[in-house]
């Protein structure tokens, strides 16, 4: 069962379940460790910084192309690992809420530019509280946004059968810096622009969260202006050993982020099991990414420290085996280029209409 690929609307289950029934069950089943930080995995951002650091330091000091192209490709990888942990830090599973928090990940998300106050509000505020809504920042476009812009926009950067498999921009995963540049610009102009077609869903800036972003943004200017010291103050230096490696990292936490949502059934309540995808992947990535591959386990604990995902996931295969399914990377990958370009009508705030072949019900009687 758990090597199929994504079902189709004729195998769906025919009832859902709100996230907190999953929640509470589990819960019940998981040791008391499970729900505590882990702050030793902090660890692994000092590691990963340092590698990638070690390979600007290399690329600043050879031109051999045997020593620059693996050095991309480590710091590309590494910096994956940076952005996949920092997701994990500001849902606090490694240090709690205060300075210290604040500083590591004004740290970890300057190194991708991402000021911190605009993640928290898209991702906590309303990826998490507003999944697979018409609210959730992270949705493709409904048919009803259909534009030219829209169109073109899905078209250039997202996966569907309408797209090209040898788009540079979507193997590259480049609407991470589209995304970004959109979300940065509509917080501070916002007000006077409204919100950009090529943007989903955005929350509400105060005049006090758009300081914090310009802060935020100096922060990161700083932490690079530290990784062009590092690459000898040289711009081709700084693009093979930053740029570069911020297009593989992207292409790695892209493709993941396509198969968490793109490819799961849309539902009237926040069921994880039905509107978010896990995948399986080698167990190697599982450790270096900080088990990302395990997205409905991280949609039904947020909070929870990465390294226990393979136990709900264990528990989820053993509880609820006809609903759980966990494609294989390279089969989830697959389906995307199946996808339409845009999803299904639905009214402001809410979900996408499910298939006809699905509906909710109320839950059977032996359903644990």
């Amino acid at each position: 069962m758990h090597g199929d690929a994504p079902s189709d609307a004729h195998d769906a289950p025919i009832f859902e379940v709100p996230r907190a029934r999953y929640a509470r069950h589990l819960r019940t089943l998981l040791p008391e460790e499970a729900f505590q930080r882990s702050p030793g995995k902090l660890v692994h951002l000092v590691a990963n910084s340092l590698i990638w650091a070690a390979c600007i330091v290399f690329i600043a000091r050879t031109s051999s192309i045997w020593v620059v192209g693996p050095c991309v490709l480590v710091g590309g990888a590494c910096f994956a690992a940076i952005v996949l942990q920092a997701h994990h830090l500001s849902h606090e599973t490694m240090v709690g809420r205060g300075t210290t928090l604040s500083c590591i990940e004004m740290y970890a998300w300057g190194l991708a530019f991402f000021p911190r106050t605009i993640w928290r509000k898209l991702h906590n505020g309303l990826h998490h509280a507003r999944v697979a809504t018409r609210a959730d920042p992270d949705r493709r476009f409904t048919l009803a946004e259909t534009t030219p812009t829209t169109r073109l926009y899905s078209l250039a950067f997202y996966p569907s059968r309408y797209a090209s498999r040898f788009n540079p921009l979507i193997c590259t995963g480049a609407v991470y810096f589209a995304y970004l540049l959109a979300h940065v610009g509509y917080a501070f102009f916002g007000r006077w622009t409204g919100k950009p077609s090529t943007l989903a869903a955005v929350p509400a800036y105060s005049g006090r969260d758009r300081t914090a972003i310009a802060l935020e943004l100096l922060v990161a200017s700083a932490v690079h202006m530290g990784l062009f010291a590092l690459a000898g103050w040289s711009a081709v230096n700084y693009a093979l050993g930053v740029v570069m490696p911020a297009f593989v990292a992207s292409s790695i936490v892209m493709h993941y982020i396509f198969t968490q949502h793109a490819l799961a059934k849309a539902t009237t309540v926040d069921d994880p099991l039905l509107n978010s995808t896990s995948v399986r992947v080698s167990p190697v990535l599982d450790w270096w990414h900080h088990h990302a591959s395990h997205h409905v386990e991280h949609h039904i604990f947020p909070r929870m420290s990465t390294e226990h995902y393979p136990r709900v996931r264990t528990l989820l295969q053993e509880h609820y085996r006809e609903r759980f399914r966990i494609p294989a990377a390279r089969e989830a990958l697959r389906g995307l280029w199946a996808l339409d370009l845009f999803l299904p009508d639905a009214p402001d705030g809410k979900r996408p209409p499910p298939p006809q072949e699905t509906h909710t019900c109320k839950y059977p009687a032996n359903y644990s």
